[in-house]
C-alpha cells in the first residue's frame, strides 16, 4: 500500500524496515521508529525467524500530527520524491527483473 500511495502522490508514513526499505527513505517518507518482534505463527506457519516491525505508537501519533501541520512546501517536496520513487518501481520493471532472473537460471543448466 505504501508504494501505491507514493504512485498516487501521497507522502507515506511508515517504519522503514524490511521490504519497505527498498523504496522508502528518510528523504521521501515520514519515518516511524519501530521495534522488531517475532512474527510468530500469526504471520508465518512454522517460521521461527520471521520478524515484524511494530511501530512506536506515541511516535506514530506525533509524526501524523507533524505531517498534518507540515507546510505545503514540505508536503510538496515529499510528494515529488515519492512520485520519483514510484516511477522507478513499475510492474514492467518488476516483470523484466523476474524474467531476467529466470533466463539466467535457465542458461546455467
Amino acid at each position: 500500500a505504501v508504494l501505491e500511495a507514493k504512485a498516487c502522490g501521497v507522502a507515506a508514513i511508515a517504519p522503514i524496515w524490511g521490504g519497505l526499505s527498498c523504496f522508502c527513505t528518510e528523504a521521501d517518507t515520514w519515518s516511524v521508529p519501530f521495534a522488531l518482534e517475532d512474527a510468530g505463527r500469526n504471520q508465518y506457519d512454522e517460521s521461527t525467524t520471521a520478524r515484524v516491525a511494530r511501530p512506536d505508537v506515541e511516535s506514530l501519533v506525533d509524526i501524523m500530527r507533524a505531517a498534518y501541520r507540515s507546510s505545503s512546501g514540505e508536503r510538496r517536496r515529499l510528494v515529488e520524491k515519492s512520485l520519483d520513487v514510484a516511477r522507478r518501481f513499475t510492474w514492467r520493471r518488476s516483470a523484466s527483473g523476474v524474467l531476467s532472473g529466470i533466463e539466467k537460471c535457465l542458461k546455467k543448466r
